[in-house]
């Protein structure tokens, strides 16, 4: 259950990086800047969910 969660983080940030990228050739910044920041968001996350479990590990 827990890989499943990362690799769906994984994929949204990716798509979101994707959609970031098309609106930035388009010349649609802001929504670009959008996609970038949703995408960051959830890389940030998911590196404190990994962070979290490998404590619990510890």
């Amino acid at each position: 259950e827990e890989e499943l969660a990362v690799r769906w983080a994984l994929d949204t940030a990716n798509e979101f990086r994707r959609l970031g990228g098309q609106c930035a050739e388009t010349g649609n910044i802001d929504l670009a800047r959008e996609y970038f920041q949703r995408g960051k968001e959830l890389y940030k996350r998911l590196a404190k969910l990994i962070d979290q479990t490998r404590s619990k590990a510890s």
